[in-house]
């Protein structure tokens, strides 16, 4: 599922993907990291594990929602001004109840 979509992935900057199994409420995260930590912008995306018994319906929320929005969003802070773009945005998607939920900071 996810090497399909990374090998299509047009979105700028993502340095890092990685998978996290413990338990935790978060499906995704995505870390904009903007010019106060390094001389270039970088993004990376966390993915994380969840019960067996929501494996199913998360991994089609995940196709059909959450990594099309990572995309965009990716390609919306591209296009953003510098002063955006230099500062620090975090996205991120939780399961509650069967459905994900989208905070953006």
């Amino acid at each position: 599922m996810l090497d399909g979509f990374l090998a299509s992935f047009d979105a700028p900057g993502l340095a890092r993907v990685s998978m996290w199994s413990e338990a935790t409420p978060l499906v995704a995260l995505v870390e904009w990291n903007g010019l106060d930590r390094r001389r270039q912008e970088s993004a990376s995306l966390t993915l994380y594990s969840v019960p067996a018994t929501e494996a199913a319906s998360t991994r089609e929320a995940m196709l059909r929602e959450v990594l099309p929005a990572v995309a965009e969003w990716l390609r919306s802070l591209r296009d953003a001004s510098e002063t955006t773009r230099a500062m620090n945005h975090r996205l991120a998607f939780e399961l509650h109840d069967g459905e994900i939920i989208r905070t953006e900071t």
